[in-house]
């Protein structure tokens, strides 16, 4: 027998341990199971706070909970935050909580070298399983308790019914405890028993009764009954997800241009590639920046300079990826720059020169790149909406909109945890006003704010569609007049579209000199723009430069930066309930 010497505590003259913990499991015909849990304690030394923990993750729910004085059997008063338990005003009262999967349950005191019992009531949603040919309740009476139980016991009572008791079936599973019995007294009362349960010992019960005594699709209606809230929460985020969306296919792809793409030979509109791109893809990306740069080298304003590496002989150099300088041309051309070209000039080059390999390193100038970067990005969309007249709803507020999904986001991950919670302290609606709060703000944000192509808009993005369509099978028109100015002059809007290699192969056999605006420190031998064949013998790659040149901005903008137990099979530990619980 357990007795004094097992008790626990940091200090000598202070410890406790469980005289018995008995429970009582009533089924009922709507599948749930109310549960009546006395726990009795030895106190040795005073003591003001008890607990039980539950783990959730083999039952759809716990409601319900309540802590009564086992003495008095009068019950103690929830609050809805966790209390000082050596102030007296705390005693008396119990809080719930949910963390770490388990439901949490606390209550105050004051006990002092005394017996002291508080009755636990709560009920089961979802802990029947409904097995082949019967029903079955497998629960851990106790499993991660931190002191010795004397006794644990528990009481199963099934709905009236016809059956004997030759029909029903019991087990009980234990470990690091004495004396297991079980006893099925009639054809609805099962009784489980086992003394002297050594710290984290465990006890496991299953009660099981023929199929058909239960209204299993009670179930179901229990569980939308209780989780209606954050169910019609999500409901409601997932149809803000489809209005959202048909609304985009709506205004951005329904009735929008003409219907047709046909090749383009020319840029159309002569837009910038930079332009381009924010008619094209409503944004504008690295891709878009690198593109700029080559347009500039190609119109004289700037000069490239490849970094090669040859440490290791030409052979390795190809491996290794390239490092880029970009300076202001000595003689810049006179034709005239956007405004937001001039302002990109200026903020990748203001001592006149631009570095791949420092940007990469330099993470203060990372970060100031970044801001400005940022501030351009906005400078621009504003130029080309006022230039273009594409936009029926400004791109350079379309943040708002990308603000307003990621309301929605956010909203949809965090609703149903914080509904439980919010459930659990009894503010049950708060969660559904703050979802449909959340998701008119998020519908609200992206029906104003979501940038749409008007009309003319859509007809030039059909038309730049149509350019990319011309170069990505130019090598189909060999007979047009593709000539080594042609192919510099359109290289840069191949770059934002991605097809840069297929425009360089339409010139595979047709002999190109190195352009003026570009050099290199070694001599690398790979072919232009990727292809295997033709181009310079000492080549601009437009892939590499692209590759390098977006990466450097990519670093600066990241420094920113079963069977049934009862018929047999099962063990100790394996159903739902369980956990600990202890007195501090």
């Amino acid at each position: 027998m357990i007795a004094a010497p097992f008790f626990a505590g940091a200090q000598v003259d202070r410890s406790y341990y469980y005289e018995s913990i008995s429970q009582k499991f009533t089924v009922n015909e709507d599948t749930t199971v109310d549960v009546e849990e006395t726990q009795t304690y030895r106190f040795n030394g005073e003591y003001n706070k008890g607990w039980r923990s539950i783990p959730l993750n083999k039952v759809s729910d716990i409601t319900e909970v309540e802590v009564i004085d086992a003495a008095t059997l009068i019950p103690l008063v929830r609050v809805f935050s966790s209390l000082d338990k050596t102030d007296p005003v705390s005693w008396g009262k119990y809080y719930v909580s949910r963390s770490g999967g388990n439901l949490n349950i606390e209550w105050y005191y004051r006990a002092q070298n005394e017996s002291r019992g508080w009755i636990l009531k709560y009920r089961l949603i979802g802990g029947v399983s409904f097995l082949k040919e019967k029903d079955e309740l497998y629960w851990n009476l106790l499993t991660d308790y931190d002191v010795p139980v004397l006794r644990a016991d528990a009481t199963v009572v099934i709905p009236g019914n016809t059956y004997s008791p030759n029909d029903l079936q019991s087990e009980i599973y234990v470990q690091s405890a004495e004396n297991p019995n079980k006893i099925i007294q009639n054809n609805r009362t099962y009784y489980f028993s086992a003394d002297n349960i050594a710290t984290r010992g465990v006890v496991t019960i299953a009660a099981g009764w023929p199929e058909g005594l239960l209204d299993r699709g009670a179930f179901w209606r229990q569980f939308l009954l209780v989780h209606y809230v954050p169910i019609l929460s999500v409901f409601i985020i997932l149809a803000t997800i489809i209005f959202i969306t048909v609304y985009w296919y709506r205004t951005e792809k329904v009735g929008q241009g003409r219907g047709t793409i046909v090749p383009e030979y020319e840029p159309p509109r002569k837009l910038p590639p930079a332009m381009a791109e924010v008619i094209v893809r409503e944004k504008v990306t690295p891709k878009g920046w690198a593109a700029t740069v080559v347009d500039l080298a190609v119109r004289g304003h700037v000069k490239i300079t490849e970094q090669s590496f040859e440490l290791f002989g030409k052979l390795f150099a190809s491996w290794i990826p390239k490092n880029y300088v970009i300076e202001r041309a000595d003689s810049p051309k006179t034709d005239p720059l956007q405004d937001y070209e001039k302002k990109f000039m200026e903020v990748l080059m203001p001592a006149g020169r631009f570095s791949t390999k420092e940007v990469k390193i330099d993470r203060i100038r990372g970060r100031q790149l970044y801001v400005e970067m940022k501030k351009l990005e906005k400078e621009l969309y504003k130029e080309t909406e006022l230039d273009t007249n594409a936009y029926a709803k400004p791109v350079s507020k379309d943040a708002y909109s990308t603000i307003g999904l990621f309301i929605l986001l956010f909203g949809g991950v965090f609703s149903v945890p914080f509904g439980l919670e919010m459930a659990e302290r009894g503010f049950r609606y708060l969660i559904l006003v703050a979802v449909v709060g959340l998701c008119s703000l998020a519908i609200w944000l992206f029906v104003k704010f979501e940038a749409r192509l008007s009309a003319e808009g859509a007809i030039s993005k059909e038309e730049w569609l149509g350019f990319k369509m011309y170069l990505e099978k130019a090598e189909k028109y060999r007979l047009q007049n593709l000539t080594p100015e042609t192919f510099e002059k359109f290289l840069p809007y191949a770059i934002i579209f991605g097809v840069e290699k297929q425009w360089g192969k339409a010139f595979e056999g047709i002999t190109l000199e190195p352009p003026n605006w570009y050099s290199s420190t070694g001599q690398v031998h790979a072919a232009a723009f990727g292809t295997s064949s033709g181009g310079f013998s000492s080549g601009f790659s437009a892939s590499a430069f692209s590759a390098s040149f977006s990466s450097s901005f990519t670093s600066a903008f990241s420094s920113s930066g079963g069977a049934g137990a009862s018929g047999g099979g099962g063990g100790a530990g394996g159903g739902g309930g369980g956990g600990g619980g202890g007195a501090s």
